[in-house]
């Protein structure tokens, strides 16, 4: 334990790939009704060990995720080494686009950048901000911004397995 904090449960959720859209889709709908459920009786267990005072730490080294097919995870590997040798610039300056036709500057995107990125004429973005997380693109109620994030076509195509939620506690 750490400053008197002990790790008393922990837990792994799926959620829908910030790069998901209609041509590339990653985890689309997810967490779904079976993720929920599976996060409420997680959270009903960490309650549970409370209420009891039983808060004996676990080894998180032990939570253990679904392997992905080596040939997927080769792929995927594969794909970035001749991605990064192909590129004159760092892919880190990719950020999403903005179709300044469409977009009304309501500001959405300012509101949930997490880093601040997004200059308040909702067009300008700061690369060395920008974390590609997707939610100004994902929240734009005009649908005004894109990432065409080379990525997104080889993690479709080689992460589309659906994976479980996984806990510990």
């Amino acid at each position: 334990s750490t400053l008197g904090f002990v790790t008393t449960g922990a837990a792994a959720f799926i959620g829908e790939h910030s790069y998901s859209t209609a041509a590339t889709p990653i985890a689309v709908g997810r967490p779904d009704d079976s993720d929920l459920e599976y996060a409420k009786a997680f959270g009903l267990e960490i309650a549970r060990k409370i209420s009891l005072k039983s808060l004996s730490a676990i080894d998180t080294t032990k939570i253990i995720d679904e392997e992905s097919p080596a040939e997927y995870l080769a792929n995927f590997k594969s794909f970035v080494a001749d991605y990064m040798r192909s590129q004159k610039e760092s892919p880190r300056k990719l950020v999403p686009e903005v179709n300044t036709a469409i977009c009304n500057t309501c500001g959405i995107c300012l509101s949930v950048c997490p880093t601040e990125a997004i200059a308040n004429d909702c067009a300008t973005i700061d690369s060395s901000k920008c974390i590609k997380c997707c939610a100004c693109v994902k929240s734009c109620p005009e649908g005004a911004r894109s990432l065409s994030s080379p990525f997104a076509p080889v993690l479709s195509a080689n992460f589309s397995l659906r994976k479980s939620p996984i806990m510990k506690v």
